[in-house]
């Protein structure tokens, strides 16, 4: 008799603690959850209404993730809603309570243009100009352009690799989260990354440039560039 109700309550133990260790992983599990704070809100612009430590986006928010395009296709959030929490405002990207990295922000249209403003850090692009798609992307515009922004192409490229090799430990965290998720993209895309830009045609004009060692280089301009 003693043995069985050592054995009844060995048995009760032992289910007790097994329930408590699936509680504990499914709580570990769902800490886990990728997020996208905003950290410093806009001082300027008309698109942006969110305060600070808004959440601007959650992982399950997030369809898809190109590598090759850095494009980012929500599900569930328009356009419209993630241009108010974020355009021209400070991100931080969390995994659970751990930071991964923050960006920056960005609305490209005309007031972007006539700024001229070149970034060579994280930044998350809104393409109102490409039918409203959204990037996450390590610089804007690409290294072949900015030229045409009145910046160094090669200096642009140094810094940009730099700030990526800080973040690449979490950097990868976050693509393995997109990964395991089923979000990630890997194929190679015939569209062009998000951070090319595109100007309307009578803003474009063409100069005829020559280099120090003669060579002639041909660069496209916006009218607010000149």
């Amino acid at each position: 008799m003693k043995s069985f109700k050592f054995l009844l309550i060995a048995g009760f133990v032992i289910v007790f603690a097994s329930c408590n260790n699936e509680a504990s992983v499914k709580q570990e599990e769902s800490s886990d959850e990728l997020s996208v704070v905003v950290t410093k809100a806009a001082a300027y612009g008309s698109y942006n209404s969110a305060d600070d430590n808004t959440i601007a986006f959650k992982g399950s928010d997030i369809k898809s993730y190109n590598l090759t395009t850095g494009e980012m296709i929500f599900t569930g959030l328009t356009f419209e809603q993630l241009r108010s929490r974020t355009a021209n405002a400070s991100l931080s990207f969390y995994l659970g309570d751990k930071k991964l990295f923050e960006s920056s922000s960005i609305g490209y249209d005309s007031l972007y243009i006539q700024s001229r403003a070149v970034i060579n850090d994280l930044v998350f692009i809104l393409r109102s100009d490409l039918n409203e798609r959204l990037f996450l992307m390590d610089g804007f515009p690409s290294l072949d352009w900015v030229a045409n922004f009145g910046a160094s192409e090669a200096e642009a490229a140094g810094v940009r690799e730099t700030n990526t090799q800080k973040r690449a430990a979490e950097w990868k965290l976050f693509i393995d989260y997109l990964k395991e998720s089923g979000k990630l993209i890997e194929e190679p895309s015939d569209s062009s990354p998000g951070n090319v830009p595109s100007l309307p045609e009578d803003s474009i004009r063409i100069a005829s440039i020559p280099d120090p060692d003669g060579t002639i280089t041909v660069r496209r301009y916006s009218s607010a560039n000149v």
